[in-house]
């Protein structure tokens, strides 16, 4: 493993009239030398940790030494130059990738750490093909043209179980995987021209071997995540989650597990937007009960301003047992404030708010390397399926039904081009019940149980956690019945 020195510039100190320089060492993975200083020492260290965290290197820290500015400082920056002025023979592209990634970040750019690292592995796609040993200055249009190319065909979910290991070449030539979405690759895309163009700024380039080149618009016309079809969707109502005949070993299971997904089934509503819901968004309009789905909360988040609605709760997930889990709910967060969300276990983070829990454990986590539910129950053409699929799929169920397309806006919290942004507020819950309840799936589902799912879950737990059962009652109650 290749082993060269990070130099960590904290920043200049004055003491008795003189200047001194305080440096951290760090032996990276990388070979290159990465400087952060946004005169603040504070700010410097906690971008030079997110830094690390992101290429996932060992991180180890030298002694903070002092130096006399007048003999060494010159020295020091001469030699973190050095990694990104191009004057060096053999500045490879992993170089130049770990010098544009230290420009955002002391540029104050991808503060976000989702953001960060995302773009991260799209830079880390990048160096794959062009090749992290390429000399920068021998690059040439025909170059990128390639990446072009092998763009459209990259593998989803490039780190994730068997491909990880596996050489980009070896995994393309099989001519089996799923590939990213034309938008992705086009993201992917943008990412390259910009290490080209930070290329050429710092005079390793003699021209932006970039800039002409672009996706055409044809190329994103599949876009969307793909619906899922008959046989996908028979596969996850007959997965271990609904069948309870998980035969791994000791886990968490979590009510948002057995829940969130058939939520998604029949209302179409977005991830974050139903694992953010709280105990008191489960309402009921005479003796309809519906989702209030809206960002009134601290920490609730919506899309867009169109996305803020109600909506009708299905008769299937009532049947199902939903109202029975939202009463079990209801009792156990009476006088508790700080326990007031529908589905416990679940946490707030800012780059992917309260969805983040469930969206690894059906879609896979690529950082840790694992595969999701929608892998174990063997979903055709991942790539282009996801949790968000549950969405395309009511779309079109509700328009193959004939719903008109305000009224489908209405229910799942579209923009609507034609109309205003208050287009929603013309249908009443009554209205929008009878359009839901044309959400159906030609298949059977008499086996999905919330009390089945609840032994498995206390069967497979640890033994300090044990679930609160809930009691199934006959027969299921309107909602004017319980208010």
């Amino acid at each position: 493993m290749a082993r060269g020195v990070v130099s960590y510039l904290k920043g200049f100190v004055e003491k008795d009239s003189s200047m001194f320089l305080k440096s951290i060492t760090h032996q990276s993975n990388s070979g290159s030398e990465v400087r952060f200083d946004y005169g603040s020492a504070d700010q410097d260290l906690e971008a030079l940790l997110k830094y690390l965290k992101m290429m996932g290197e060992y991180t180890e820290i030298s002694e903070v030494h002092s130096v006399s500015r007048p003999a060494a400082v010159s020295g020091v920056l001469e030699e973190s130059a050095s990694g990104n002025g191009g004057q060096i023979k053999g500045y490879s592209v992993r170089e130049l990738a770990d010098d544009f990634l230290q420009d955002r970040l002391v540029a104050g750019k991808w503060k976000d750490e989702k953001t960060l690292q995302i773009n991260v592995g799209r830079i880390n796609a990048i160096v794959e093909i062009i090749g992290k040993d390429k000399i920068v200055g021998s690059l040439k249009k025909s170059d990128i043209v390639d990446v072009k190319k092998t763009l459209r065909q990259y593998p989803a979910r490039r780190n994730l179980g068997h491909s990880a290991s596996e050489s980009l070449q070896v995994l393309m030539a099989r001519d089996t995987y799923a590939r990213i979405s034309p938008n992705t690759a086009k993201a992917y895309f943008e990412i390259c021209q910009s290490l080209i163009r930070f290329a050429y700024s710092n005079d390793d380039l003699e021209k932006d071997i970039a800039r002409d080149i672009d996706f055409p618009a044809e190329t994103l016309e599949e876009d969307e995540k793909h619906p899922f079809d008959p046989a996908d969707l028979k596969a996850i109502v007959n997965g271990y989650m609904y069948t309870a005949d998980y035969t791994g070993g000791k886990r968490q299971f979590l009510s948002a597990h057995f829940w969130v997904p058939l939520m998604a089934m029949y209302t179409g509503a977005r991830l974050n937007e139903l694992c953010q819901l709280g105990v008191a968004d489960i309402q009921c309009e005479g003796d309809i009960w519906c989702f209030n789905i809206t960002d009134e909360d601290e920490h609730q988040n919506l899309k867009r301003k169109s996305s803020k609605r109600k909506v009708p709760i299905h008769s299937q997930l009532l049947k199902f047992g939903f109202i029975e889990y939202w009463e079990s709910r209801n009792k156990a967060v009476v006088g508790d404030a700080s326990n007031t969300m529908l589905f416990e276990g679940l946490e707030y983070e800012k780059g992917s708010r309260w969805g983040r829990k469930v969206g690894r454990w059906y879609n896979g986590d690529g950082e840790a390397k694992a595969n999701g539910y929608l892998d174990t129950v063997q979903i055709k053409n991942r790539g282009n399926k996801s949790f968000h699929s549950h969405r395309h799929t009511v779309i079109d169920l509700l328009r193959n039904a004939g719903v008109e397309e305000a009224r489908i806006a209405a229910i799942v919290g579209h923009e609507n081009a034609s109309m205003t942004s208050n287009y929603g507020r013309g249908f009443n819950i009554q209205s929008l019940s009878k359009e839901i309840e044309k959400i159906r799936y030609d298949m059977d589902m008499e086996h999905v149980d919330y009390p089945r799912f609840l032994r498995m879950k206390d069967d497979f737990e640890p033994r300090q956690r044990r679930t609160h059962r809930v009691k199934r009652k006959q027969p299921i109650r309107k909602a004017k019945d319980a208010a």
